[in-house]
């Protein structure tokens, strides 16, 4: 299954490319070209889509892996940073995202520094890029570690 490593490893470098592309190039971008409220609206769309991505992708990529492993072939190793990943992206859609949201539905004309809602969201959009960042690092670790075990062992169980 020397196919599901590279295939695995190719979509979480994927979606590492869709992340920070979204988060550290589309994102600025937007915000200095429209007003922040838009802005905050779109970035927040795509970053949606990207966890969705993510979420549904490594339940296949383990899923697989899982099926694999019954069958004593050849699996993923460090699935553990597979799980992690996976936590982090349920933690920033399903608990983070609805915090921020819920604080800007209360303001949709924006907020304003340095206010006390301006300051919970900015609170909460800092645990929130805190988790992004140690997603993007943790995938990109997971895909180099399962390729390198790949070419080091030929495609050969690790056990």
């Amino acid at each position: 299954m020397a196919w599901l490593r590279i295939l695995a490893a190719v979509f979480a470098i994927a979606l590492v490319t869709w992340l920070s592309v979204t988060g550290y190039v589309v994102a600025p971008l937007l915000f200095d070209t429209l007003d922040s409220v838009t802005a905050g609206q779109l970035v927040g769309r795509l970053l949606t889509i990207g966890n969705w991505i993510g979420l549904i992708g490594l339940t296949i990529v383990l899923l697989i892996n899982l099926a694999g492993r019954k069958k004593q072939s050849v699996g993923l190793h460090h699935l553990s940073l597979l799980w992690l990943s996976g936590v982090l992206i349920a933690v920033s859609e399903f608990w983070l995202t609805p915090k921020m949201e819920a604080i800007k539905a209360l303001h949709p004309q924006g907020l304003s520094p340095p206010s006390e809602p301006w300051q919970s969201f900015m609170m909460w959009h800092g645990i929130y890029q805190l988790l992004f960042l140690a997603l993007i690092v943790i995938l990109l670790v997971w895909a180099w570690l399962n390729l390198k075990s790949m070419i080091n062992h030929n495609s050969a169980p690790l056990g």
